[in-house]
């Protein structure tokens, strides 16, 4: 029997008490094995000798901070990094300035920069540097691919029904799958377009801005009860679920902010809001499912195609992480599997074809 083999990973952090807690935490799995390094620059020497599988990289830190080490590492030596993030707001733009620049995923310290209850991220933290391990470096980099020659074949398949809604949900890897999208749509699209993004309270608001200030559509973190307007995507605020519904009294449909349902592993939750879209347009609705862990959305999807509206998983040469994409192929819920960088394209075309 061929034992598997340990996943190596590398804890920089200039905090003694928050590199032995994190060791402690990933040494609980016996197919992870932990090393340390101070901060940045130690880090950065640590891993050429090491080469680990994933490091997991503090934000604040002397001689060198998280921002630097992680452009030294992207631009030296690509591997899977997990950023450890304050809730500050100052650590919230970072934070998603790293994922911008190539860190997969991050992790919040619940009670500010050095954590005494960091116990409490215990199980998040070695799922989410497990999952690390399994990204391809190529699938991070920033430069325009070609294109792909399936994309054509979308609009010959749609079914009935004007497209009057865009709904997409993602988790690992989305803020960067975002910004390869939302920048790309025309303000001219003439939908809304919801986004489930698997984020805690304040990531998602900068994460709005962040898409916001690169967009020709509006973004923007949704509001409980605010009206829906066109050519505007609303982003499900971390800790709460997104539903639509229908105004009585004039044309037109609300956000509706809700904790309930409970029982879901996420909150936003993918499905909840692929749920309450089906149920609200029916057959005029588009349902997109991003890079993520697990199957978020998964019966979301079959629930938008079983009321006859559109659905799109993102392709394996480009999901960051395959899981929710590749749970919604596998139960023969996705009309259609495009890479990300011809999501847009594949998007617009589908809402033109359907108005002819």
């Amino acid at each position: 029997m061929v034992m598997p083999m340990k996943l190596k990973v590398l804890i920089i952090d200039d905090s003694a008490f928050m590199r032995k807690a994190l060791k402690n935490i990933l040494k609980t799995n016996p197919r992870i094995e932990v090393f340390t390094a101070r901060n940045g620059l130690d880090g950065i020497e640590k891993i050429e000798d090491l080469n680990p599988d994933v490091v997991t990289l503090d934000i604040e830190m002397p001689v060198m901070n998280g921002i630097e080490t992680l452009k030294h590492i992207m631009k030296t030596h690509p591997l899977p990094v997990v950023m450890i993030s304050s809730y500050t707001q100052e650590g919230v733009d970072i934070t998603l300035e790293c994922l911008h620049l190539g860190a997969v995923d991050f992790i919040g310290k619940p009670s500010g920069e050095i954590s005494l209850d960091i116990e409490k991220k215990a199980k998040e933290i070695v799922n989410k540097v497990i999952a690390a391990a399994s990204v391809k470096m190529n699938r991070l980099k920033k430069e325009k691919l070609k294109k792909d020659e399936r994309k054509d074949k979308v609009i010959k398949r749609l079914k009935s029904g004007t497209i009057e809604v865009v709904a997409i949900g993602t988790s690992t890897g989305g803020p960067q799958t975002l910004i390869q999208i939302i920048p790309q749509l025309n303000n001219d699209i003439d939908v809304p377009i919801f986004i489930v993004q698997h984020m805690p309270p304040k990531f998602t608001r900068s994460l709005a801005e962040r898409l916001n200030s690169m967009s020709k559509i509006r973004v923007k973190e949704a509001d409980n009860n605010e009206e829906v307007e066109i050519n505007t995507a609303y982003v499900a605020p971390g800790d709460w679920h997104m539903k639509l519904k229908k105004q009585i009294l004039k044309e037109g449909y609300r956000i509706v902010l809700s904790k309930e349902p409970t029982d879901h592993l996420h909150r936003p939750s993918v499905d909840v809001l692929f749920y309450s879209v089906a149920d609200t347009f029916k057959n005029r609705t588009l349902g997109i499912l991003l890079t993520g862990m697990g199957r978020d959305g998964a019966d979301g999807m079959r629930k938008i195609k079983q009321e006859g509206g559109i659905t799109i998983a993102e392709d394996e040469s480009t999901a960051i992480i395959f899981g929710m994409p590749a749970a919604a192929i596998q139960e023969g819920s996705a009309d259609f599997v495009v890479p990300s960088y011809n999501i847009p394209e594949v998007i617009e075309k589908i809402i033109n074809s359907k108005r002819k």
